[in-house]
């Protein structure tokens, strides 16, 4: 009780597969901070808007299931995060890793994630009235997410590098907005329509082969607000 920041150093001999398990681990509105040589997971994080800081843990980060409001500091190795909250808001901070954040979970709160140049995979999926972030680097970027989505905000800004993303819709007026950098990018529209003269899909891309599929056989976007800029 009352102690502002933990500090956990995870620097035992490694082993084959995780090097560390802790079943529950409770942040309340503070910090932890993860520093060591071995690979740690989390079974369960619980947290009221604390922190956990893994950007001195070299090894991996695996945080298995958060149903709570976090911000999350990764690991210089490979940052796997699974969100089991709906209504949270997750900060996720990456290194140079292939990180994966999957918060399907998360409905009507946020999930921010900033990658470095791994192959980062983001899929959001649940998503209605809530917000997703995602800033990528020089890497591949996968991002899935729409499928659910109603007044919400996706946000994706990807960097270099031949990004995958997938976006859908559902019933309302919802904001999609993507920027790419070098590389032959590949957005994918999954939906049968865009059913809201206020729904909006924006694709900013740079050089490259730049593709945008439409997955469904007589999709129509003609209702919304569809602008490309710099897709071949």
């Amino acid at each position: 009780t009352g102690v502002e920041t933990l500090n956990i150093k995870a620097n035992a001999t490694a082993t084959s597969g995780t090097d560390l398990t802790i079943g529950t681990l409770t942040t309340g509105a503070n910090k932890v901070v993860l520093t060591g040589t071995n690979d740690v997971a989390l079974t369960s994080l619980v947290s009221t808007a604390g922190t956990v800081d893994a950007t001195a843990l070299a090894g991996d980060l695996t945080i298995a299931g958060t149903t709570s409001s976090v911000t999350i500091k990764g690991a210089t190795g490979v940052n796997t995060v699974t969100t089991t909250g709906a209504a949270t808001d997750v900060s996720v901070v990456g290194q140079n890793g292939n990180d994966t954040i999957t918060a399907n979970s998360v409905n009507t709160g946020s999930v921010t994630a900033v990658l470095a140049d791994g192959k980062n995979t983001v899929s959001a999926t649940g998503l209605t009235s809530g917000t997703l972030v995602v800033t990528g680097g020089s890497g591949i970027d996968t991002v899935t997410a729409g499928a659910a989505l109603t007044t919400g905000v996706i946000n994706l800004n990807l960097g270099d590098g031949a990004n995958v993303i997938a976006l859908a819709d559902n019933t309302g007026a919802g904001t999609r907005t993507v920027v790419t950098g070098g590389g032959d990018d590949t957005l994918t529209f999954t939906g049968a329509s865009l059913d809201d003269a206020n729904d909006t899909l924006s694709w900013t891309a740079g050089a490259g082969t730049d593709t945008l599929v439409l997955a469904t056989v007589g999709a129509d976007l003609s209702a919304a607000k569809v602008t490309l800029s710099g897709v071949e």
